[in-house]
């Protein structure tokens, strides 16, 4: 790209070479839609009131209307060195936000439900209530990488999320990552010891590994919480499926 002029003056190059010191400042710029050119022009302006200036330590911000901020000890100034007044965003009310997002993926309004969860999580990145809803939301729109990550971050803001780690889990089984499905049950467990349904996934899923001795564990386990359910009776079934399993293994062979 050529400046205006017949050739570049010794301050024209330091500003075109404002470019390549400042590459990830310069892709922001770009991403707010300030074009090189009005990047390059406004530099130049710069060093006419801060002829001084490092432009390699010269820190640029993109600001309303496709202007840019020059950031000084003093604070923000725009790019003729007039001081700006910082402008904060007004504060949202995150739980109406919550609230809104819950109801629009009740009502079935996933993309808005979606796009409240995402800001909820900008809003707090600590907060794991709204990555795991929002994978909730992602996993029934059949979007399970997207999906995935959402519980992951939801376990990442609060690793004693025991529902995180179970619906996580659930994805990775429909998924076929077995091993996977159980290290997360583990973990919902170990955060929740008395979690019944985790306690019976993951017997179901050791039983089905042919893993007869730690799924009877858990089995056991579920049946110490829930003695009465239709599910109980399932977990006795198989219960006494992996005792007989391991009773034939441990039984001596017959000679032929």
């Amino acid at each position: 790209m050529s400046l205006s002029g017949s050739a570049c003056s010794t301050r024209e190059a330091a500003c075109s070479g404002f470019v390549i010191w400042h590459a990830r400042q310069i892709s922001k710029l770009f991403a707010h839609g300030i074009s090189l050119c009005e990047i390059i022009r406004s530099v130049k302006e710069v060093r006419e009131w801060l002829p001084e200036a490092d432009l390699s330590n010269l820190r640029i911000h993109p600001a309303a209307h496709h202007a840019i901020e020059i950031e000084q000890p003093e604070g923000r100034t725009d790019k003729r060195g007039q001081f700006v007044l910082p402008v904060s965003p007004p504060e949202q009310n995150a739980d109406a936000l919550f609230e809104q997002a819950q109801v629009a993926e009740e009502t079935g309004d996933l993309a808005e439900a979606e796009r409240l969860y995402r800001v909820l999580m900008k809003c707090d990145p600590t907060d794991a209530a709204a990555p795991f809803n929002l994978g909730n939301v992602l996993r029934v729109n059949g979007r399970q990488i997207e999906a995935e990550a959402a519980f992951r971050a939801a376990t990442r803001a609060d690793p004693t999320f025991a529902e995180a780690w179970y619906n996580l889990s659930d994805l990775l089984d429909e998924q076929g990552r077995s091993e996977a499905a159980i290290d997360c049950l583990r973990r919902a467990l170990q955060a929740a010891p008395d979690y019944a349904d985790a306690m019976f996934n993951l017997a179901l899923l050791l039983q089905r590994g042919s893993r007869h001795k730690e799924a009877a564990e858990y089995w056991r386990r579920y049946l110490a919480n829930d003695a009465q359910s239709e599910w109980a009776a399932r977990a006795r079934r198989s219960l006494k499926f992996c005792e007989m399993q391991l009773q034939h293994c441990l039984s001596p062979r017959s000679s032929k």
